[in-house]
């Protein structure tokens, strides 16, 4: 999957169903909910039982069962860290898990001035080339044909 989402020719509206199942797939693996579709019962549970971040919150235990489900090298080094530590590297998992789902499922195709699939696409280029691209290379091949949408 991911080969695909890196590939240089990708084309986001093509690779919407695929966006769409990755974030789905990360919000099921992780058990991020949004606050809203649980407000009663979020609303009484006490702080140190979830992370939040947004509108959206990942319940501890659930990653503690995550974290219990990985195999014997992985439950090596858990157990080598200390209480705090394992705390701190749930909450980091709690927010990377929500950040990059809910982050996910907000990309949207390159669209035309009328809201119509543009006919213009971004050149198939990766990022680290965009950093490495000479400045005016970079305003005469990437800015400058897209000025108008920009």
């Amino acid at each position: 999957m991911f080969v695909k989402l890196q590939a240089r020719d990708l084309i986001i509206s093509q690779q919407r169903d695929l966006l769409t199942t990755l974030a789905a797939d990360i919000r099921d693996e992780f058990d991020v909910r949004h606050v809203d579709d649980d407000e009663d019962g979020f609303n009484q549970m006490a702080i140190a039982d979830y992370v939040r971040r947004d509108d959206s919150f990942v319940l501890l235990s659930k990653l503690r069962d995550y974290v219990a489900d990985l195999k014997s090298h992985a439950q090596e080094h858990w157990r080598a860290i200390d209480v705090n530590k394992q705390m701190t590297v749930l909450q980091t998992i709690a927010r990377f898990g929500i950040g990059i789902s809910n982050s996910i499922a907000v990309i949207e195709a390159e669209r035309d001035r009328a809201n119509n699939p543009s006919d213009d696409l971004a050149p198939p280029v990766m990022p680290k080339e965009l950093v490495t691209m000479r400045s005016s290379m970079f305003i005469t091949d990437i800015i400058e044909p897209r000025k108008e949408q920009l």
